[in-house]
């Protein structure tokens, strides 16, 4: 890009940039400094850095793209800007954790550096974009148990939310080094020694669909039952949707 290449450009309003890497460009390119820059996720503080041309804008964007493949419905999200929750998308956040499980609690939001699991029973794939707050930057962040990458990074511990054919979990890395994109999180101070770990809901979620229990080995630990949050029940009551085996049933007359 050449010099003075916005000159005068006093009605230029926003510039879109696609390269997360900023490049050198010379600051003779002038044009109104009410513009905004537009970066892809995870750059915005390396090209508030760079200084020079994209010093001159007055805020600066970042294009996140999010995705829940109607086969998986789950996802996770980390923001370094506050947005609305997409229509058809469920948010969750960590509070703890339970044996095997990890406590999660429903939000309405996304708010700014904070760390979400994701949910949308029919999948969902689109950009959302927001004006990055800079004053709150960090490389990674966490909540709970849940920790989130604002900018691409390596983890070898904890576990990662994948499908391994059972629906999807987290499970554990071993060891194993992964590439955590930016916008993406992981369970990192969750130390439960086991191969994977489920989701338990608290607050009365309803209306989840694909969320799998590890299954006990043996006849007994087949037939366990559990309710809708993730809680085991003993006494189980007619009309009531359970999760037995990893599977969703209704409780007819003391029979399934």
């Amino acid at each position: 890009m050449g010099n003075a290449a916005f000159e005068g450009c006093s009605n230029l309003t926003d510039i879109t940039i696609k390269n997360p890497i900023p490049f050198s460009i010379s600051t003779m390119s002038y044009f109104s400094t009410s513009a905004t820059l537009t970066v892809p996720n995870g750059s915005a503080k390396a090209y508030s850095d760079m200084g020079g041309f994209w010093g001159q804008f007055a805020a600066i964007k970042e294009e996140a793209n999010v995705n829940i493949s109607e086969e998986n419905m789950w996802s996770t999200c980390v923001l370094a800007f506050d947005a609305e929750l997409p229509e058809g998308v469920r948010a969750f956040i960590s509070t703890g954790m339970d044996e095997n499980s990890v406590l999660m609690e429903e939000v309405t939001t996304l708010e700014a550096y904070k760390p979400y699991v994701l949910y949308a029973q029919n999948g969902y794939e689109d950009t959302l974009t927001g004006v990055v707050d800079l004053t709150a930057y960090q490389e990674t962040v966490t909540d709970g148990v849940l920790s989130g990458a604002i900018v691409k990074q390596e983890a070898s511990s904890g576990y990662i939310l994948q499908n391994q054919g059972q629906g999807s979990k987290f499970y554990n890395m071993n060891g194993q080094i992964f590439t955590i994109p930016a916008g993406k999180c992981w369970l990192s101070a969750f130390d439960a020694g086991a191969s994977s770990v489920t989701m338990r809901f608290t607050g009365g979620v309803t209306g989840i669909e694909g969320v799998y229990m590890e299954r006990p080995t043996g006849v007994e630990g087949a037939d366990m039952l559990y309710d809708l949050e993730g809680r085991r029940v003993e006494n189980p009551l007619p009309g009531r949707v359970y999760i037995k085996g990893g599977k969703k049933v209704m409780l007819k007359n003391r029979e399934f």
